[in-house]
């Protein structure tokens, strides 16, 4: 009887431990994610402001949105 009462509290212990490693690995890869897809974005926007930078002497519209 008590044989059976501990190898159910590990086998619980067990499937606990291994659901927050899972939630855990899964907010890793998320963050990853997250973060490889603000830096496509980043370099979107910066390439936008170097075109923007260079159109600046040229046009008065683009002067005064970069101000």
């Amino acid at each position: 009887m008590a044989d059976a009462l501990i190898s159910f509290l590990i086998e619980q212990l067990a499937s606990t431990a291994f659901e927050q490693i899972k939630g855990n690995v899964r907010l890793v890869l998320d963050v990853e994610k997250d973060v490889n897809q603000l830096t496509k974005s980043l370099k979107k926007i910066h390439a936008v402001l170097k075109d923007a930078e260079k159109r600046r002497v040229k046009e008065a519209v683009v002067q005064e949105w970069l101000d």
